[in-house]
């Protein structure tokens, strides 16, 4: 028992050591190429100290009355306690923006010497929740949920250290969403569950729907004729002084997207067949195939009803916008966008529905290996 444990702690420092390594190393390979539009319009942090005036005006155009309110204020920039005067303006098209008022924390830009509102300081109050989060999942969790705290720092550390400064480095998109992925898959399930049959059988399911995906991709990529451009993000992309491959672009994000749902799958049908093998030791190849087939289809529908909820629900804004000028229900599913979230929807169930089968059939098979062995590597 303390072998196992000691054998656990030594998987656990090699996995983080070699994140830790990974992530340096994709800092020094892509920042030097890394692109950057960071400068004298950067945001300035400020607190509102003071209004000083406010004025409401009401013009009709169009037939349709606009109301603007001009918000003049005080702030106290946070980098050198500066008292500079700045102003806010709303009208019918930011109705939602809330005035400004004394002790907001804002953002300035600043223009020849006059700074301009920007926004509200938000990401302190999502610290507050990430925090609450953090003390739940580890308090619930344990020793599983520190280390699922683990894998996530080590996944956004991947994303916004490696992958995203690599597609403004000009690198290969395709290759860089492929690594990133693989990294993900593998080290998760390493700090979540140690080296074991699980792992190994979850691991090979989840680079299977992965690499499903990206094969799905290429083959809809040909029959649809995507040009990657779906709204106004991909012009500003192909505007900066870099190559971005729009279509690779679309392929990371399928493949990412899908990587949770698969994950989740494969290791939903790895742990549950591998507890029926403990109990039942004599179960049978075709029996445990059997049991992981019965196993799938429950999630399947439920999984691939949520990933097709979350893709309708994340572009539900620009879909409205579509509907309203466009003639016909024809016009609104041809255009790519519309195309382009259907195709991450279909191809992130797809990559479910084959992933199940295929999870339960390496389960069936390593598992019935050698139950022994599989005790002493859990």
């Amino acid at each position: 028992m303390k072998f196992l444990k000691n054998k656990n702690v030594i998987i656990w420092i090699i996995n983080f050591v070699i994140s830790v390594a990974l992530m340096f190393v994709g800092y020094k390979i892509t920042k030097n190429k890394y692109i950057s539009l960071n400068g004298e319009g950067a945001a300035k942090e400020a607190i509102v100290t003071e209004v000083v005036d406010k004025n409401e005006n009401t013009y009709e155009a169009d037939g349709k009355k606009t109301k603007t309110v001009e918000v003049i204020f005080k702030a106290k920039l946070k980098e050198n306690n500066k008292v500079v005067t700045a102003s806010q303006s709303i009208d019918n098209y930011s109705a939602l923006s809330k005035v400004v008022e004394k002790g907001n924390k804002v953002l300035l830009y600043e223009n020849s010497g006059t700074y301009f509102f920007g926004d509200y300081v938000r990401i302190n109050k999502i610290i507050a929740l990430l925090f609450i989060f953090i003390i739940l999942l580890i308090a619930l969790g344990g020793i599983k949920g520190l280390n699922t705290l683990v894998s996530l720092i080590f996944t956004c550390a991947s994303i916004f250290i490696f992958f995203l400064p690599s597609i403004l480095s000009g690198y290969n998109i395709y290759l860089s969403a492929i690594i990133t992925c693989i990294y993900i898959i593998i080290m998760t399930l390493l700090f979540i569950n140690g080296l074991s049959k699980k792992t190994l059988t979850t691991i090979l399911g989840c680079i299977f729907g992965v690499i499903t995906a990206g094969i799905v991709f290429f083959i809809m990529n040909k029959i649809l004729y995507l040009t990657g451009v779906c709204c106004e993000d991909e012009l500003y992309l192909q505007m900066l002084d870099v190559n971005i491959n729009l279509k690779a672009v679309i392929f990371a994000a399928i493949i990412i997207s899908s990587m949770g749902a698969v994950m989740d799958v494969s290791m939903d049908i790895s742990s549950s067949l591998y507890e029926i093998k403990v109990h039942k030791p004599d179960i049978k190849f075709k029996d445990m195939l059997k049991s992981g087939l019965n196993i799938g289809r429950d999630i399947m529908g439920t999984m691939s009803n949520t990933l097709i909820l979350a893709f309708i629900g994340k572009s539900l804004s620009t879909v409205l916008l579509i509907m309203t000028y466009s003639s016909s229900l024809g016009e609104i599913f041809n255009k790519e966008l519309i195309i382009v979230n259907m195709l991450e929807a279909l191809i992130g169930s797809l990559s479910i529905l084959l992933t199940a089968p295929i999870t339960s059939v390496i389960c069936s098979y390593i598992y019935n290996k050698n139950l022994k062995k599989i005790k002493e590597m859990n």
